[in-house]
């Protein structure tokens, strides 16, 4: 996870593919999501006014969805 944020999140602001990276809905809007594995989510977002990446949650479908 760590060469995921490392190697593509910090320097390109993007994640490859494989990740599945989609943008959230409703309530998690304007957040990303990609699957580190298939039922381990990360969701961040992107501050471009401060130049930050911005961790938000890490877990399971089900614990972060409901």
């Amino acid at each position: 996870m760590k060469d995921l944020i490392d190697e593509h999140l910090v320097k390109t602001g993007t994640v490859p593919d494989e990740y599945l990276p989609h943008p959230l809905i409703g309530e998690w809007k304007p957040h990303m999501e990609c699957h580190i594995l298939p039922d381990l989510l990360l969701i961040w977002d992107v501050d471009e006014d401060n130049n930050e990446l911005i961790l938000a949650r890490i877990g399971s479908h089900s614990e972060l969805f409901g």
